[in-house]
């Protein structure tokens, strides 16, 4: 999608500290990594690009006003991500010389910095997600449980407070107290987990089947395929995101889920608004129930969650998501 770069700066801060962020054959962390209050610009010639999932990545060779030339190595987002974006892996060739806006390092010799916008050889920018209307659309001319299907995206929101809402006991209190960033899940490349994903501004599908049912989530290519009835079984490939079993009661679709891996941030994400700046863990005592409903008019999805952690967390604690509705994913 062409866009002015100066318009980058205010919808990447809200949303990138989400991402996970890799350096060659080492791993970091957004926060601890890279200055999102600055911007750089660089001009240079592309040596490398791998347009993958979780976070892709570009070379260049740029050279200083010496003549002399360094090769940076400019993180971006997830291939789902990037190809919203409107780029795909033609757009970037070996050869082509390119500018990229970027949040520097923090670190001024290290030459490692986050990509928030280009300019191709072709003359085209790059760089927001595509605004995207709430529009018609067929599951909103439907009635009952089917109104939940179709395409959904979060809404973006600015975190407030400086502590954690969860209602952490001794030891949920002690791992925040504690919280490193260059220890988080970030640097070894883990996929952030449920209910962060509820809260973090992407998209996702729900289609409901007469077995199953099937969420896509945009951040990190990730769909949870959940059978429906009595039975538990294990929600998408890594397995990283439990076992889940959903029921349909009236208009609601409710999804119960539990066998969770321990993890570093399986509870909240340092970028979501049950963090706020410090990844909180899990352990495998965590459960969530999630209950989906749609609005009367159908155009705005409410996620009611129940989140529970007898190791972290004092009580269950509660909280609603919400996702507005957009055109339908074809």
């Amino acid at each position: 999608m062409k866009i002015k770069l100066p318009n980058l700066i205010t919808f990447f801060v809200l949303c990138i500290s989400t991402l996970l962020i890799q350096h060659a054959s080492a791993h970091h962390s957004f926060i601890s990594h890279y200055n999102p209050g600055a911007s750089v610009q660089l001009t240079g010639v592309v040596t490398q690009f791998t347009f993958r999932n979780p976070h892709s990545f570009v070379f260049i060779d740029v050279e200083n006003e010496q003549g002399e030339s360094t090769n940076w190595e400019v993180e971006l987002h997830s291939r789902a991500v990037l190809s919203r974006m409107g780029l795909s892996e033609d757009n970037l060739a070996v050869g082509d010389t390119i500018t990229v806006t970027a949040w520097p390092n923090r670190k001024p010799d290290n030459p490692l910095v986050f990509g928030i916008g280009f300019v191709v050889a072709d003359g085209t920018q790059y760089g927001q997600h595509p605004e995207i209307e709430n529009v018609d659309s067929v599951y909103t001319q439907v009635e009952g449980i089917n109104r939940i299907q179709g395409r959904w995206k979060v809404p973006l929101r600015r975190a407030t407070g400086t502590e954690s809402p969860l209602p952490l006991n001794q030891a949920g209190q002690t791992a925040v107290d504690n919280y490193d960033p260059k220890k988080s899940p970030a640097n070894t490349c883990e996929v952030v987990n449920i209910p962060t994903a509820l809260h973090i501004p992407y998209l996702y599908n729900i289609k409901i089947g007469t077995s199953e049912v099937i969420i896509y989530h945009e951040i990190f290519n990730i769909e949870r395929r959940i059978p429906i009835g009595e039975e538990f079984g294990q929600s998408e490939e890594s397995g990283m995101w439990g076992s889940a079993r959903a029921s349909i009661v009236g208009d609601e679709l409710i999804i119960e889920s539990n066998k969770y891996p321990v993890s570093g941030w399986g509870l909240a994400q340092a970028g979501d608004s049950n963090g706020l700046g410090k990844d909180i863990p899990s352990s495998n005592e965590k459960k969530l129930l999630e209950r989906y409903s749609v609005s009367e008019d159908g155009l705005t999805l409410s996620i009611n969650y129940e989140l529970d952690d007898t190791t972290y967390l004092a009580e269950t604690y509660e909280n609603l998501a919400t996702a507005d509705r957009v055109s339908d994913d074809e």
